[in-house]
């Protein structure tokens, strides 16, 4: 199973070796809310489903 750092950042991030940078921050800013964006949809899908 992966774990939830690897699902949101991806491997390759995990396995990079810059850390604490601005860029990073960003970068895990961005991943962070894409991942937060993509479960409110996941969840509202749920929803309607469940409605129907």
């Amino acid at each position: 199973m992966v774990d939830i750092y690897s699902r949101i950042f991806g491997e390759d991030f995990m396995n990079s070796p810059v850390q604490g940078t601005k860029e990073e921050a960003k970068f895990m800013e961005q991943k962070l809310n894409e991942f937060r964006k993509k479960q409110e949809m996941d969840i509202k899908i749920l929803k309607k489903i469940k409605g129907l």
